[in-house]
């Protein structure tokens, strides 16, 4: 439950917002009037994006295709080669399997899985193409002496040549993710509401075009955004203290869903798809039972 602490923190953030709903009233003719019918937007236009899309490049394949110790891949096809450091001096000889010559072992084929290669042998050496299945094959190369090709399993997704401890360190930090995922989401969301709720009530004159229905000029419009933004200041207080966290998460989901609602009324925006993206981590930590840094009573 909320508990004393919890009480006495929301009775102190229900007074501040008090106070500065005082002050704002006194504002109330400050600043310029918003001329969009929104939620938790601002009255400047959007920037238009400018950046354009990176040219995509293409992605490093998980395996390759090795030569035989005393082969050397060169640059292009018609370039002689000269001899690379031997395959059982790299650290990644355990991973390497013989795909030719002769019949490829179990483990080799699974290493091969998605791929296609085609040896040649030629006077001086072989050819070797290789690609990935569905895909046009790539260029042919040609290694002098080259003895035989292997594959090499880099095991992206496999986590049996994964070392101990780095699939350790993996699993505490997911753990460590898992458990302060849901507080950071609140902290974040209750700065959110913060910022809103304390310029809603220092300055209502600049968010009275968000108040539907009501005439912006009115002294009702300044009543309903001091009231909002004291509720959005109160909630905001509540999720960054972790006072009923789930419950503050609840009214909050709800002020968020009314405040989508009516700018989807007046048009589908930038502002309403980011307020419907807040409104989903509010709905989303609704349902988090596990939460740190939490006020208890």
């Amino acid at each position: 439950m909320i508990g004393f602490r919890g009480l006495t923190v929301l009775l102190i953030a229900g007074l501040a917002g008090i106070g500065l709903a005082v002050l704002g009233w006194s504002q109330r003719y400050t600043g310029l009037v918003a001329h969009a019918v929104g939620g938790l937007g601002s009255a400047s236009a959007p920037a238009a994006p400018s950046a354009s899309p990176l040219p995509a490049t293409p992605a490093a394949s998980p395996r390759s295709a090795a030569t035989a110790p005393r082969a050397g891949p060169s640059a292009a096809s018609s370039a002689p080669a000269s001899p690379g450091p031997l395959l059982s001096s790299e650290p990644y000889a355990q991973y390497a399997y013989l795909e030719w010559p002769g019949t490829p072992s179990v483990a080799a084929r699974q290493a091969a899985t998605g791929l296609t290669i085609s040896v040649t042998r030629q006077p001086g050496g072989i050819v070797v193409r290789a690609g990935v299945a569905g895909q046009p094959t790539g260029p042919a190369h040609f290694y002098a002496n080259g003895r035989g090709v292997y594959i090499i399993e880099s095991s992206l997704g496999d986590d049996s040549a994964v070392p101990a401890r780095v699939r350790a360190a993996a699993e505490r930090a997911g753990s460590v993710a898992a458990d302060w995922a849901p507080t950071v989401g609140r902290l974040l969301l209750g700065l959110v509401l913060l910022w809103f709720g304390y310029h809603e009530l220092v300055r209502p004159g600049e968010w009275t075009g968000y108040v539907p229905v009501v005439n912006a000029s009115s002294s009702l419009a300044i009543v309903m955004v001091l009231a909002h933004g004291w509720v959005l200041l109160v909630l905001g207080v509540a999720l960054v203290a972790g006072i009923a966290p789930r419950v503050a998460a609840a009214l909050a989901s709800v002020l968020l869903l009314e405040i989508v609602i009516s700018l989807a009324v007046s048009g589908i925006s930038d502002t309403t798809l980011r307020d419907l993206g807040v409104l989903g981590l509010a709905i989303v930590l609704t349902g988090c039972e596990r939460q740190r840094l939490v006020l208890r009573g």
